[in-house]
């Protein structure tokens, strides 16, 4: 197996947890609606996967979900509703520290919208400085796991996918990753990613 030259992570439940019945309760209640209701309107339709292959500006998903749940709340309440979620996964920090002084050349590969990745830039989330570029998906107008998406990764670190290692928690995106050419796995725990890297023979001190 070849060693790799790049690393790229995922952001949510890999680097940060997140839930998204939070989102859906603090929703309800700034739009005083039905947990049920948000839900349907965020999560069972296309209105966040819009939202997160950048189809929609912010404005435009706050437009939607407010005729749609017939509410009045502004666009920060909702942007703040929907996106105080996230947590830092301290199992893996300890982890990536050690990669970058260990000078391992590091980015970000992530599914999400405008709105979450502002929250998290202003989280004060220092670790996140850590990786560069950032290939986020409401940007580059394409989700994991479609071609698209790996394609700008790799076009942004200028290597060949085989040089290129991905973690994802989730299996599908592992498996586009992989038919992109990329070497991908399945983030189970910190401990388990550790043992991956190293028997790639990527190299650090922990």
């Amino acid at each position: 197996m070849n060693v790799p030259r790049f690393l790229f992570f995922d952001l949510g439940r890999v680097l940060l947890t997140f839930d998204h019945e939070q989102a859906v309760r603090q929703l309800a209640e700034v739009s005083d609606c039905d947990a049920d209701q948000v839900r349907k309107v965020v999560f069972g339709s296309s209105l966040q996967s819009d939202y997160e292959r950048g189809q929609l500006e912010t404005s435009e998903f706050c437009d939607k979900f407010r005729a749609q749940t017939n509410t009045n709340a502004g666009d920060q309440e909702i942007c703040r509703a929907a996106s105080d979620i996230f947590a830092i996964n301290q199992s893996v920090i300890p982890l990536v520290s050690a990669l970058r002084q260990s000078g391992w050349a590091m980015g970000i590969l992530s599914n999400t919208c405008d709105a979450h990745w502002s929250f998290v830039r202003n989280a004060g989330y220092g670790f996140i400085d850590l990786f560069d570029p950032l290939v986020l998906s409401f940007n580059v107008q394409s989700l994991k796991p479609d071609a698209g998406i790996f394609e700008k990764a790799v076009e942004h670190v200028g290597l060949e996918p085989a040089q290129i290692f991905f973690v994802d928690d989730l299996q599908c995106n592992v498996l586009g990753a992989r038919a992109a050419g990329l070497d991908a796995v399945q983030f189970t725990s910190a401990s388990q990613l550790i043992r991956d890297l190293r028997s790639r023979g990527v190299r650090f001190n922990l």
